[in-house]
């Protein structure tokens, strides 16, 4: 999170520097400084003074609402300015603080304007979402996915209404899935998604085919299920090969004669949905072990798709992570233009075991944390580069000016500094830090204790 800073005054600005730390800030002296500054780079929140020998920190919330609108603006007033407080806050100021201010009551302000601009990004972030459902589609170069996306494209448009995508996972199936369903006549009516692994057999019944009042001990009120729901539309069942063998009978009666029942009731309900299973296991090995109903495989076997690994398509890779720079230095307010020659040669060699959503989590975590324009070596997540197929490219280390002695520190030095970093930036948040790692909380929590970090 970035905060400029401007007052005239040298020693207040020192001071609120050091109030918002770790959080970067930047300093103005003047409002032509600070509108240079704002010009320049996004701030996430500008802390101004009123008074200054030209103009007022009210012209610099004007001017910052013309080019910057996203940014919090918080005002230093002195007493007796109630009136243009009131002002700063019908421009859309967050707040205003009074001169002479109290340390905590600017630390309080600061805090909960950072908690407002988090909030105004994932409202950003939802909205992102729910623009492109309609228009999701595939990053890619391949000849491989370009024939996929050419077949989706005439099954979408078909009347078939049970299709099969298989592949690894993290390649993109669920992708699949929503442009096969934006594609086809359905796409006014519902999309709705369940992962069948993640919920116990008692309540995915529940979820997909709906319960009666008095069904079960909480069934307090009758429910529709999602097949009920999405009639007209598109049901996506993600990891079907996870299914039960008793929900396999009854998702087989759907697939047939598109009808159910509740559970607990003993009318059939009939249903127009289009079927989209998902999975990452091989169903063909499935039903052999006996694990997977052959009758069901079969049916959803007349129609399939093969997501390939990024592994098998490396020609898409350089299209990703073009793609998802872009995306997030612009979702981040960064600046980051290219990535340098030697760290895209890392990322060609890398086998991307988590595919295409581990390039993502990786390049949206290099954009996060760092500041320059170009995504170089040294940037990359340090278990990626100690790898041994990485590590045998020596070419890139011999000479190389963007890696210094500490290319060849011990791992477990590389990534307690790493970790402590990471940490820093996120005020001590576990559950952010975590998540910008790409690792568990508990795996987190096993990390600071073998460091010994000191978080609060």
């Amino acid at each position: 999170m970035k905060i400029l800073v401007v007052d005239d005054d040298q020693d207040i600005c020192e001071l609120i520097s050091k109030m918002v730390y770790p959080r970067a800030a930047d300093i103005a002296y003047s409002l032509d400084e600070a509108k240079k500054k704002i010009d320049e780079n996004f701030y996430d929140i500008i802390i101004c003074d009123l008074v200054f020998p030209k103009g007022t920190g009210v012209d610099l919330l004007k001017y910052k609402n013309e080019v910057s609108l996203d940014s919090i603006f918080v005002l230093l007033t002195g007493y007796g300015s109630g009136k243009v407080a009131i002002e700063a806050l019908q421009l859309g100021a967050f707040d205003y603080i009074t001169k002479p201010f109290k340390n905590i009551e600017l630390t309080m302000c600061i805090d909960k304007a950072a908690e407002s601009r988090k909030a105004l990004i994932e409202q950003e972030a939802l909205k992102k979402v729910i623009s492109v459902q309609k228009n999701e589609g595939f990053i890619y170069k391949s000849k491989k996915i370009d024939e996929i996306v050419s077949l989706a494209e005439k099954v979408a448009r078909s009347e078939v209404d049970i299709i099969l995508i298989e592949g690894p996972t993290g390649v993109g199936k669920e992708v699949l899935a929503k442009f096969i369903h934006n594609n086809s006549k359905r796409n006014e009516n519902p999309f709705i998604e369940i992962n069948c692994a993640a919920l116990p057999e008692n309540l995915l019944e529940s979820e997909l085919f709906g319960h009666e009042k008095g069904a079960f001990t909480d069934a307090k009120e009758s429910k529709r299920g999602l097949f009920e729901i999405a009639s007209g539309g598109t049901v996506f069942l993600d990891e079907i090969g996870e299914l039960a063998s008793s929900l396999q009978v009854k998702l087989l009666r759907v697939v047939e004669d598109k009808s159910f029942m509740r559970v607990g009731g003993l009318r059939k309900i009939t249903t127009d949905v289009r079927i989209i299973a998902a999975t990452n296991k091989s169903l063909d090995e499935e039903v052999k072990n006996q694990n997977f109903r052959n009758d069901l495989y079969y049916r959803l076997k007349v129609i399939s798709f093969y997501l390939p690994p990024l592994i098998d398509r490396k020609e898409d890779i350089k299209a990703l992570l073009e793609y998802y720079m872009q995306y997030y230095s612009k979702f981040f307010h960064k600046n980051v233009e290219k990535i340098s020659s030697e760290a895209m040669e890392v990322f060609m060699e890398y086998n991307w075991p988590g595919n295409i959503r581990e390039l993502k989590n990786v390049i949206e975590r290099i954009v996060l944390l760092e500041e320059e324009n170009t995504i170089a070596l040294r940037h990359i997540p340090v278990e990626m580069m100690t790898l041994p197929e990485i590590l045998e490219k020596t070419s890139l280390f011999s000479g190389n000016k963007e890696l210094d002695k500490r290319s060849i520190e011990p791992l477990e030095e590389v990534e307690n500094r790493h970790i402590r970093h990471v940490l820093s930036a996120f005020n001590n948040n576990k559950t952010q830090t975590a998540q910008a790692l790409g690792i568990s909380r508990k795996t987190l929590w096993d990390k600071i204790r073998k460091y010994e970090l000191k978080v609060k």
